[in-house]
C-alpha cells in the first residue's frame, strides 16, 4: 500500500471517526450593513444638532436695554446673570482737599456667536455702555 492511498477496512472506519470535521462555512456578513445604518443615523443626528443648536447667550439685547447709567456693577451682573470679564482698570488715590479716590473699570460680556457688550464703571457706577450684534 502506498502512503497516499486512502485507508481500507475497519482500520479506515476508526481513523475517519477520529479525524477532525471541518466547520460549516460562516454565514454571510450582516454586521457591516447594520453598523452602516447605525453610523448613518448617528451622523444625520449630529448634523441636525449642529445646525439647530444655539448655545444660550451670556447677554441679550433685552438685558442690555435694562442697564442704565448710574447703576452699580453688582446690579448690572444681577440683570445680565453673569460676571463680566475685566478688560481694563485704573485707580487714582485721593488728594486731600482736591479730589476723591477714582477707580475706573471696563468689563465685557461676549456670546458664542461673537455678539457682545461693554460697560465702563467709575467708582462702581456705570458711566457708559456699548453693544455689538446682540439679539
Amino acid at each position: 500500500m502506498m502512503e497516499n492511498d486512502p485507508p481500507k477496512g475497519r482500520l479506515a472506519a476508526r481513523r475517519s471517526a477520529h479525524m477532525p470535521v471541518s466547520p460549516p462555512p460562516p454565514p454571510p456578513p450582516q454586521a457591516p450593513v447594520v453598523v452602516g445604518w447605525v453610523g448613518l443615523v448617528v451622523v444625520a443626528l449630529l448634523v441636525f444638532w449642529f445646525f439647530t443648536h444655539r448655545p444660550t447667550p451670556v447677554v441679550t439685547l433685552r438685558e442690555y436695554s435694562m442697564l442704565s447709567e448710574g447703576m452699580t456693577y453688582g446690579e448690572a451682573v444681577s440683570i445680565i446673570g453673569a460676571q463680566g470679564v475685566e478688560q481694563a482698570s485704573s485707580h487714582t488715590d485721593a488728594i486731600e482737599g482736591v479730589m476723591e479716590p477714582l477707580s475706573i473699570k471696563a468689563y465685557s460680556w461676549q456670546n458664542a456667536d461673537g455678539s457682545n457688550m461693554n460697560a465702563m464703571f467709575q467708582n462702581d457706577r456705570m458711566m457708559n455702555k456699548a453693544q455689538f450684534g446682540l439679539r
